[in-house]
């Protein structure tokens, strides 16, 4: 999914509330927000936190340990490609 396509997709969830003129910023927000989850998107950080590597570790094949709070590298390097592959 391109970037003009999610902009769109938060464009049309702004418009469903365009008839309430007197909308607040939180509630342009969360309505943007909605549209994404709506269409199966999320907002992710572009960083893994070290929660989000502890989840994924549960089923790790390569077996890192992440007990210590340390997030191996190739963690790291796993999820920049994923980020960097949705951007495109």
């Amino acid at each position: 999914m391109d970037r003009n396509e999610v902009i769109e997709i938060i464009a049309r969830g702004m418009d469903a509330r365009e008839d309430d003129h007197c909308l607040s910023s939180a509630e342009l927000a969360t309505a943007a927000l909605t549209a994404l989850e709506s269409a199966g998107l999320a907002i992710v950080p572009v960083e893994a936190t070290s929660a989000m590597i502890a989840a994924g570790n549960i089923s790790d094949p390569l077996g890192c340990d992440v007990d210590d709070g340390q997030i191996p590298e190739i963690y790291r390097a796993i999820y920049r490609a994923m980020i960097s592959a949705a951007k495109e």
